[in-house]
């Protein structure tokens, strides 16, 4: 991106282009049809691969393969000199961790080797070692060779982290490495309650944090101060662990960061939202945050040269702007049979370029924090990281967009710094904490904040080992016993497998104040449970809201029966409260969030909505009313307020599979407005301007209908969408049936 303008060229990007080239495309990389792309979309930057694997220009750096069909051609070069011409910045793509035959056999000393000195393979390609010569020395050279012939904006590395925590090196640079900066051999295990492991997975975290900052180093004195290198980052917590990414340390002072978070899984459309808040949320204000969705088929299997489904990419990138992330196409391949990829960023783009205005510079509205911990999904999550830490998280997330809940995630590392700003802070098994993070908690509590909390909450230090001062149960209300029942995994048994065949059941001991909680269950005095109970005491002045029923038989019908027992029964969910109803605190000894998030039963989604609804003291910033699955998003900007609505009910389609746009209404928005300043609306995507109504301290706005996806703007009087000249107007925004 050329020209006068002061601000560094990432500031002034909004929306970015890939076609990410095959060794075949210099054969036929079509100019003028990806010139054209790049109008119609209306993109900022483009990404184009420059080196790695294979080098896509005339490079005279030995080992450095030039991609198969290249010839002499310089495609990369007539690449950046289009996007130049068209005045977008230029991002250089880079895959550095594979190698080719041939500089697999010149070079064995850069290759990644497992415990018996073979190399590790991924496909046709050798693993290069992230300790080796092929990233100290080969690789900056890629990129000072780059940056002398083509002055590109930056650098995106796709697979920079290597491998993954499972599979150790044995080269000869990680024996010595690791033992020089700890005194040990490798390990022999991967086994997170081995001290050795623990160790060798601190040593790789720090290599990978030295990765990012020399590289981003070498850039910046190669190509000017604004010259980055961005190693592009998983989505899920999960695979940053896995890829020994720690994504708080690395985007702490992230003016860009880019996500290679391509389409929806298991978790929904909903989990882009969560992951551009998770990862904002992590980064400086005003930052920029971009993500490559993919153009092609996702799904299982994936077709890369297919289309994907023109719902699929619609909402997708909706949920990416809900959550603060800025759109990128993503196609394989620089020529497509199938015609309809390049017509499925077109209109979400038009979309995000008429009212890219609303979509930055804002501020998210919530009064929980769902908070997460990257050292308690590699610890306590171990090889089983998924079931342990991710899906209590998932019960919850659902719980709370099924009760429209606005959440916004938080590091357990900023809770300190940042608790202040929420009422309620949600710990989702959690049981390993650092002594500081311990004092947060603690001191969160004791400031009045409220805590829900599930299973054993700080029990393990950071290395797993049981806590000196034990668990933080106490100010919960509750003592951890040592015992347990039930399991955490999916239910492996057939129908009359009766081990799941468990229930939670409503005491009579409930606070006055907590009779709310169970309102969305009203004509029941159990509910399934299925998962796993740590035994706990319960200390005076804690209330035990429910009891859990232990297993009886299924089948058959004869037998499924409740048998009479004669000992107590075992505490399930408790509660306190302060004498002021402040400082109200949750403890789930059943694994509730967990089963909510394995199994998806509304019942206990409702109870956990209940849960939280309890230590919210106040109204609501805003309530919607209306059918549907709907995730909400507000946001306040300057004086206005901007709410994302999206239909998460799609989410339940196959991921890959969704076609249309289903239209749901009719919906009224309540935004809390005790001043009163509030007076218009408008939807982005309808384009329409909406009815208003005030009703005390609330002003209601009609919304007739949702397709997909709508944003809300509420306003002090008749303000009108940034560059539109009228209230909402979007041609070409994404439609449906």
């Amino acid at each position: 991106m050329t020209g006068a303008a002061s601000a560094p060229w990432f500031t002034r990007v909004r929306r970015w282009g890939q076609t990410n080239l095959t060794e075949l495309d210099p054969t036929w990389y079509p100019n003028d049809r990806w010139r054209e792309q790049w109008r119609t979309t209306g993109i900022d930057a483009v990404i184009v691969n420059a080196g790695g694997i294979v080098a896509y220009y005339p490079t005279a750096i030995d080992d450095h393969a030039r991609a198969r069909y290249l010839g002499d051609r310089d495609l990369f070069g007539e690449v950046v000199a289009d996007a130049r011409a068209a005045g977008l910045a230029v991002v250089a793509r880079m895959d550095s961790s594979r190698v080719g035959a041939d500089a697999a056999v010149r070079r064995p000393e850069w290759l990644a080797r497992d415990a018996s000195g073979a190399p590790y393979r991924a496909g046709d390609l050798t693993v290069a070692c992230v300790n080796s010569p092929y990233y100290t020395e080969h690789l900056p050279a890629v990129l000072a060779e780059v940056i002398a012939a083509y002055r590109p904006d930056g650098f995106a590395d796709n697979s920079w982290a290597g491998l993954d925590r499972r599979r150790v090196c044995h080269c000869e640079h990680c024996r010595t490495g690791f033992h020089d900066a700890t005194g040990l051999a490798l390990p022999t295990v991967i086994d997170q309650s081995d001290a050795g492991y623990r160790s060798w997975y601190r040593w790789n975290v720090a290599r990978r944090n030295r990765i990012w900052s020399e590289n981003a180093r070498i850039v910046r004195e190669l190509g000017g101060a604004d010259c980055l290198w961005l190693g592009m980052l998983p989505g899920s917590v999960t695979a940053q662990v896995d890829r020994f990414i720690d994504a708080r340390a690395l985007l702490s002072d992230a003016r860009l960061a880019l996500l290679d978070h391509q389409f929806r899984g298991r978790r929904g459309f909903e989990d882009n939202a969560e992951t551009g808040r998770r990862l904002t949320e992590l980064m400086p204000a005003g930052s920029v945050l971009a993500e490559s969705m993919a153009m092609y088929r996702s799904g299982t299997p994936v077709f890369r040269l297919a289309a994907m489904p023109a719902g699929e990419t619609t909402l997708w990138m909706a949920a990416g702007a809900a959550g603060g992330i800025d759109p990128w196409w993503h196609h394989i391949g620089a020529v497509h049979g199938d015609r309809r990829q390049y017509d499925r960023a077109g209109s979400l783009f038009t979309w995000h370029r008429r009212n890219e205005a609303y979509l930055r510079d804002r501020t998210p509205v919530s009064r929980v924090a769902l908070v997460w911990s990257d050292l308690n999904a590699a610890v306590y999550g171990g090889e089983d990281a998924a079931s342990r830490t991710s899906t209590p998280a998932d019960g919850f997330r659902s719980a709370l967009l099924a009760a429209r809940i606005p959440v916004t995630p938080m590091h357990i590392d900023d809770l300190a710094a940042q608790g202040h700003r929420f009422t309620t802070v949600v710990l989702p098994h959690l049981a390993v904490l650092t002594a500081a993070q311990r004092d947060a908690v603690a001191s969160f509590v004791a400031a009045g904040g409220n805590l829900i909390a599930s299973g054993r909450l700080g029990a393990l230090d950071e290395n797993g080992d049981p806590a000196p001062d034990g668990p933080l149960c106490e100010i919960l209300g509750t003592r951890l016993l040592g015992q347990a029942t039930g399991e955490t995994g999916p239910h492996t048994g057939g129908f009359e497998d009766a081990r799941r065949h468990t229930y939670l059941e409503r005491t009579t001991d409930w606070p006055a104040s907590a009779a709310p909680i169970w309102s969305d269950l009203a004509g029941t005095d159990l509910i399934g449970f299925g998962g796993h109970l740590d035994h706990v005491a319960v200390r005076p002045g804690a209330h035990v809201l429910a009891t859990a029923v232990p297993a009886f038989g299924v089948y058959p019908p004869e037998t499924s029966w409740r048998p009479p027992v004669s000992e107590p029964a075992l505490p399930a969910i408790v509660v306190t409260e302060g004498e002021d109803g402040r400082g109200r605190t949750v403890h789930l000894a059943a694994d509730l969030d967990r089963c909510a998030g394995r199994n998806d039963l509304a019942d206990h989604h409702h109870l956990l909505a209940g849960l939280v609804r309890w230590t919210l003291d106040g109204p609501e910033p805003v309530l919607l009313e209306g059918p549907g699955r709907i995730d909400l998003h507000p946001y306040r900007q300057t004086d206005r307020w901007v709410i994302h609505l999206l239909d998460a009910g799609r989410s339940e389609a196959t991921p890959g599979t969704v076609e249309d746009l289903w239209s749901m209404g009719p919906y009224r928005l309540g935004v809390h407005d005790p001043d009163g300043s509030l007076t218009h609306a408008h939807g982005l995507v309808s384009g329409n301007a909406l009815p208003t109504q005030r009703d005390g301290q609330r002003l209601w706005v009609s919304i007739p209908a949702l397709t997909g996806h709508e944003v809300i703007v509420v306003t002090p009087g008749d303000q009108e969408s940034a560059g539109t000249g009228r209230p909402g107007c979007v041609d070409g925004s994404p439609g449906g049936k």
